[in-house]
């Protein structure tokens, strides 16, 4: 490629090019949200530019007005994508150097203080399931709700990941429960039949009491759905159509009984670390963590999960304490 034909290259074709390439490598729920990012942050300021004239300067400017509208992680992930579709540049001959890399990617002050991760404790989980069982409401939805957060906070599913069981994936004779594919999000939400890792891939067990809670809501489940019409249920949490729900549709009940209980809003993610939160408490040890929540390594879990239990703490320096003083 002559310079002239470099010279005359707006970034926008470089971003096409780079997505046709990118899209042969991810899953379709992944492309779908770096596309989204490609087209609402990255065409409209840089995209009509020529883009050997696209200047560290330039992007330095745009990476600033992102960090006055965004979280770190937010536009740390917008920079990231940036530099790779430069770096694709540079590789197909177009550019001789990548303009993202003597950037400076600032992290807010005020974010270096917040906590991680947000959980609810013991109590708090205790209070949003009774909160759910008091509420007002029909019998059916009372039982569905219960049955769906109870099984978020028991069992450290993703929610993808538990919205896409089928009664299938439950043993109810050894407890296992195969966790094998989630609900994901393209254009559309569709059943992906690998979850987000390969060690997501597992096999977990559950708890006597989250079973027998989970054979009262399949026998209210079965009679709801054959008044309707159905035979059976394609999977453990169906809406009225006997399909999957959608990460949207639990939100909205979850806030209904956040707000009744009066307590911190976690967002559905939140279960998981409560999850998490209360097996360390109950003396799991990271490796347990590791498998039952299907990351990739133990560095993820220590990552994740170091500073998240205040009792856990509290409990090593007491068990410190009185063996030294013994």
């Amino acid at each position: 490629m002559n310079q002239s034909n470099r010279e005359a290259i707006i970034f926008n074709e470089v971003i096409d090019e780079w997505l046709a390439s990118y899209q042969l490598g991810v899953k379709a729920s992944s492309f779908a949200r770096t596309e989204e990012i490609v087209e609402k942050y990255f065409r409209p300021t840089l995209g009509l530019l020529h883009i050997q004239s696209i200047s560290t300067e330039l992007c330095q400017k745009t990476i600033d007005q992102w960090v006055d509208l965004h979280s770190y992680a937010r536009y740390s992930l917008f920079v990231n994508y940036l530099r790779r579709i430069f770096q694709f540049a540079m590789f197909k001959g177009i550019i001789t150097k990548n303009p993202l890399m003597q950037v400076l990617v600032p992290v807010k002050k005020e974010e270096k203080n917040k906590p991680r991760l947000k959980f609810y404790t013991k109590a708090e989980l205790q209070l949003f399931l009774s909160t759910i069982l008091q509420h007002k409401q029909n019998d059916y939805l009372k039982s569905r709700d219960y049955m769906l957060f109870r099984l978020l906070a028991y069992s450290g599913c993703r929610i993808g990941e538990l919205l896409a069981l089928n009664w299938e994936d439950l043993n109810f004779t050894t407890t296992e429960l195969s966790i094998h594919k989630t609900v994901t999000k393209s254009k559309r939400y569709y059943i992906s039949p690998t979850p987000k890792t390969e060690k997501s891939q597992r096999i977990i067990l559950l708890d006597k009491q989250t079973i027998d809670y989970l054979k009262d809501w399949q026998q209210k489940q079965q009679l709801y759905l054959q008044k309707r019409g159905f035979e059976r249920a394609n999977f453990l949490f169906t809406n009225g159509k006997n399909q999957f729900t959608i990460n949207q549709a639990v939100t909205e009940r979850y806030k209904i009984y956040q707000e009744a209980a009066q307590l911190e809003y976690i967002g559905l993610h939140g279960f998981r670390h409560t999850h998490a939160s209360l097996l360390f408490e109950a003396g799991a040890d990271y490796k347990d963590v590791q498998e039952r929540l299907g990351h990739e390594n133990i560095h993820t879990t220590m990552d994740i999960y170091t500073h998240l239990s205040k009792q856990r703490q509290y409990d090593t320096i007491e068990r410190f304490s009185q063996y030294i003083n013994n």
